[in-house]
């Protein structure tokens, strides 16, 4: 099963940097949900099933209409509760975050976040007080910190050219976008074929590395000390900032 989800979750890399690219949360204002494109096809839930497990629906690319019903990142909840976390740093015990897990465990007898599971309350208050409260300063006071191996969020791009969020990597991306973090490390989960076809491109190993250039010359920015070659900041125009909360006041 790790084989089927690695090969239905491949990212589109090339030799010299594995298709990392930094680029400011801010710049990115649309979701569109899913890591695994091929679960845009269909609405029908064991037709999605079924392609998740199938490797030979591990696409790449993909058409359709699934840039278009793209929501806006503040509406998603999950980017709902960040912010709300984020606002209730200080008393994290006030935050959907911490209530929603509470709630779940009360429910189940246990909660998670990725592989980390709680058994109690005192498991969840150790859990935001260990991992997600100095996450969140963390980022405040730092930025993303990086390093070769680390899980990256993931994203799409649409038949225009423009980056979208996709599903993989969004607490980070998310609390990043939300606290004025200008950089932040992605890969290129699938693209629009409108795309491909109007830069005369495929997805063969050939072309990869030309994709991910003009998706790099798309942020266009400046090289940043990243330790990465060809890393980007982009100079996109910041959304408003009615959703960001600024930096974390210790």
């Amino acid at each position: 099963m790790n084989f089927l989800i690695k090969i239905r979750t491949t990212r589109i890399r090339c030799r010299d940097d594995n298709g990392i690219i930094w680029i400011n949360p801010n710049s990115v204002d649309k979701f569109c949900g899913s890591k695994w494109p091929h679960c845009h096809m269909t609405n029908n839930f064991w037709v999605r099933r079924i392609c998740e497990l199938n490797p030979a629906f591990s696409f790449l690319k993909l058409g359709g209409e699934w840039d278009i019903k793209s929501i806006p990142i503040v509406d998603v909840e999950k980017y709902i509760r960040m912010k709300d976390f984020v606002d209730n740093l200080k008393s994290f015990e006030d935050s959907i975050w911490y209530n929603n897990l509470v709630y779940f465990y009360t429910q189940n007898g246990f909660a998670s976040h990725k592989k980390i599971f709680m058994y109690s309350v005192d498991d969840i208050k150790s859990f935001f007080e260990n991992y997600a409260v100095p996450l969140a300063k963390s980022l405040s006071l730092s930025g993303y910190k990086f390093k070769i191996g680390d899980e990256i969020g993931s994203i799409a791009i649409d038949r225009n050219g423009a980056i979208h969020k996709a599903g993989s990597g969004t607490h980070r991306f998310f609390l990043s976008r939300i606290l004025g973090v200008s950089s932040v490390p992605v890969q290129v989960t699938f693209v629009h074929t409108e795309w491909l076809q109007k830069e005369g491109l495929t997805l063969g190993r050939s072309d990869r590395g030309r994709i991910l250039e003009l998706i790099r010359q798309n942020v266009r920015g400046s090289a940043v000390d990243t330790g990465m070659n060809g890393a980007l900041v982009p100079p996109f125009p910041t959304l408003s900032n009615r959703h960001q909360p600024g930096a974390i006041h210790m």
